[in-house]
């Protein structure tokens, strides 16, 4: 199998796969059937690719190259245009519906000598097309003239739409940037430029790309897109040299005398794989938008009600006249803190739309962490009276200062030590430990406690956001499943190393934060 082959057969699987995968995660959604229907047809290119260049003849050969331009090549540009259409809400259907009718014309003529001139030996290795002028350069023309239309389009909304469309349309450009480019470059040889078409292992990222964009658009960002797709490249290639070993597996095998089907039916098992992989993410990403917004409406919803009891009470108080009573300024009280619960609220939500930005500017100084820890204790010690916890302290009487932020590894501080008076039995016990190792040259903090702990199963989703565990979700109800997540990310800023020890249900958790001296 060449290696244009395998580049095909890569890109059959990831469009077809993830085609489907857009398709069913919503069928009804016009956007979401355009891109299936779009996916379908590069699909279809893929597999032809695979076929074409692995026919032994060159009537072999031209046969598969016009099946693959009929129901694959020849429909990619005017369905990347309907894509667009969609996408943008056009109107003008005519133009849609001519483009589709110049795509049914081309159908007969591609079975003509008019359209494709005979194929020719390339590379050493397949026979591949040859245009003939001028009906296959007319048809180039307007296959091109259609994507880059579709683009002009985009640019034109872009300039005109609102930042949260401006934003899916780098999806788009993105995306083509890495598809079209290395896509068209097929098309070299076509016209005689003996150019290796090496560009086709770029177009798997572009459905890759697209389907993360229309998938979860409304969660990313363009950087994590870019991101994932780097993981997503790297995949890409490893699962190349899989198919390419199975080519010459299977050439071995054939000349062994073992039936030659099974290199398909590994492949399809690697198809089946893909497609299964990024349902899970799909499923993980819907868990992820319920249980945001099922905490969003709880933690916003108790407040709010409170507030509106106590002022309805306050303004029937204030309407007759009468003193403010003991009850009512329990209500004022009730009052303040649901205001600052929101106000608290709203800031973690905004801590969590900067907590990824890398650049996002930290206030870098010289930190006395025992200070810190000192002003967490004070803040806490109603808490900790109130559930008579025993706290032990093993703080060295001198810690050198770090360099960090100091209002956010307070924050770092506030979370682990609130977690462990939250899941803490009443009566339990703490042990915070701060120490210096001069051998590493870092500085160690550790916060323990003997309570709820963590179940094995939920230990790799602990620094997640929004996670809670349902034995912590019934012990603290109020809990946002955001503050370990933002702990995490803060120290990942200032290079240091956040972990955790538990050996099961009830008993207890340990959390260690190291933190290297600059």
């Amino acid at each position: 199998m060449n290696p244009y082959a395998i580049a095909g057969l890569l890109t059959g699987i990831t469009c077809f796969s993830l085609g489907f995968f857009v398709f069913f995660k919503n069928p009804r959604k016009k956007l979401n059937r355009a891109w299936f229907y779009f996916s379908i047809s590069v699909a279809i290119y893929g597999f032809g690719v695979a076929w074409s260049t692995n026919t032994s003849s060159p009537e072999a050969a031209l046969f598969a190259w016009q099946i693959t331009y009929i129901f694959g090549v020849l429909w990619i540009a005017p369905l990347f245009y309907r894509f667009v259409f969609v996408f943008l809400g056009l109107k003008n259907t005519l133009f849609l519906f001519l483009n589709y009718g110049i795509a049914l014309l081309f159908i007969p003529l591609i079975f003509t000598e008019y359209f494709f001139d005979p194929v020719r030996f390339v590379f050493n290795s397949f026979y591949y097309l040859t245009a003939n002028f001028p009906l296959y350069h007319f048809y180039f023309l307007w296959w091109l003239f259609l994507v880059f239309y579709g683009h002009y389009l985009l640019i034109r909304a872009y300039v005109q739409t609102s930042p949260f469309q401006q934003n899916q349309i780098k999806y788009f450009f993105l995306a083509t940037a890495v598809g079209f480019s290395g896509g068209t470059l097929a098309y070299l040889p076509i016209f005689g430029f003996d150019v290796y078409p090496w560009g086709t292992f770029a177009i798997p990222f572009y459905p890759i790309i697209m389907t993360y964009a229309i998938i979860t658009h409304q969660l990313m960002e363009v950087k994590v897109v870019i991101k994932k797709t780097f993981f997503s490249g790297v995949a890409i290639g490893i699962l190349s040299l899989i198919i390419g070993s199975l080519g010459f597996l299977n050439n071995w095998l054939a000349g062994i005398g073992i039936y030659s089907w099974i290199t398909p039916m590994v492949i399809s098992m690697f198809a089946f794989l893909i497609g299964w992989f990024f349902y899970r993410k799909a499923t993980e990403t819907e868990r992820a938008k319920r249980e945001f917004l099922a905490l969003i409406s709880h933690r916003f919803r108790t407040p709010i009600t409170e507030m509106k009891w106590m002022l309805a009470e306050l303004i029937d108080t204030f309407s007759v006249g009468r003193a403010l009573t003991d009850k009512d300024m329990n209500n004022i009280f009730i009052l303040n803190n649901s205001n600052n619960e929101l106000a608290q609220l709203t800031d973690v939500l905004f801590e969590i739309v900067l907590a990824e930005e890398k650049g996002y500017e930290y206030v870098m100084s010289p930190v006395d962490m025992k200070k810190i820890i000192t002003d967490v204790l004070l803040d806490a010690a109603p808490f900790i009276q109130e559930k008579k916890i025993d706290l032990s302290l093993n703080v060295f009487d001198v810690l050198p200062e770090i360099r960090g932020d100091f209002t956010r590894l307070k924050t770092v501080i506030q979370v682990l030590l609130n977690n462990a008076i939250f899941y803490s039995h009443k009566g339990g016990k703490i042990i915070i430990s701060a120490i210096f190792n001069n051998k590493t040259k870092k500085l160690i903090i550790s916060i323990q406690d003997f309570g709820i702990g963590i179940a094995k199963d939920e230990i790799p989703n602990i620094f997640q956001k929004f996670f809670r565990s349902q034995r912590a979700a019934l012990m603290h109800t109020r809990g946002s499943g955001i503050g370990l997540f933002l702990a995490k990310t803060i120290i990942d800023h200032h290079s240091g190393r956040l972990s955790f020890e538990s050996e099961g249900i009830d008993k207890g958790t340990k959390f260690i934060l190291e933190l290297a001296m600059p």
